[in-house]
């Protein structure tokens, strides 16, 4: 009974250690979500400045990590991710203006095509009638 008890402790001992994990991992989620981070000593940064590397914590101080040349290539490149998603977004959009006037196009015809089906259509059963009418009237002939 006794090595049982020691079982029952020490997975009581890793429930509660589990429980503090999972209320620390959600107190940082909700950080997230916020868009702050925490380091363990309690300094916080944005989410962003930290996936840049801008910021080291040591010893309870922010301090910068990246030289300005550094900082520089980042913006550099930053900028460059805006200039190319400009350009897409540009190219997407004449590409929709010129799909959009194609299909003002296709539609018009389709609208012909239609009434010339339609009209088609009267004349078959029209010219239909008529045969009908001619092969009675030979008929009545022979």
């Amino acid at each position: 009974m006794g090595k049982a008890d020691g079982e029952f402790a020490a997975l009581r001992e890793a429930e509660v250690a589990d429980a503090e994990a999972l209320a620390a991992a959600q107190r940082k989620f909700q950080a997230v979500s916020a868009g702050l981070v925490s380091s363990d000593d309690g300094q916080e940064a944005t989410l962003q400045d930290q996936l840049m590397g801008k910021w080291i914590f040591t010893e309870g101080k922010k301090k910068p990590s990246a030289s300005i040349f550094q900082l520089n290539c980042l913006l550099s490149a930053a900028q460059q991710g805006v200039t190319t998603a400009e350009t897409e977004i540009k190219q997407s959009q004449m590409q929709l203006e010129h799909s959009r006037a194609q299909l003002a196009k296709k539609e018009k015809m389709l609208g012909g095509s239609e009434k010339g089906y339609s009209q088609d259509l009267a004349n078959l059963q029209k010219m239909e009638k008529e045969v009908a009418t001619l092969s009675v009237s030979l008929r009545s002939f022979c």
